[in-house]
């Protein structure tokens, strides 16, 4: 599904999404040897990408959340972008969620 591998992630390709302009997509590699899907895709805004600093090699950790999943800058341990689970923005509705 949507959720992505928890535990350290590698940034193995950074994507701007002609499609989709201001989002960019990281593929990352999980780093975790127990690994069901090693390889996932996170789409985020552009802006966060360069606020962050986020660039290919770089090592981002998904902590899976009751709400989502939380990505952690490694460098920082500060939660910079949250995916939520399908359930929940459902739930949510169209309600902007302040962080």
């Amino acid at each position: 599904g949507n959720s992505a591998a928890a535990g350290p992630n590698r940034i193995m390709a950074l994507a701007h999404l002609a499609d989709r302009p201001g989002q960019g997509r990281l593929q990352l590699l999980a780093l975790a040897a127990n690994a069901p899907e090693p390889v996932h895709v996170l789409v985020l805004p552009l802006a966060v990408v360069a606020q962050q600093g986020l660039a290919t090699g770089q090592t981002i950790t998904a902590r899976p959340r009751p709400y989502g999943t939380e990505f952690v800058h490694a460098a920082h341990q500060v939660a910079f972008f949250l995916v939520l689970s399908d359930s929940w923005q459902r739930e949510l509705g169209s309600h902007p969620v302040l962080l």
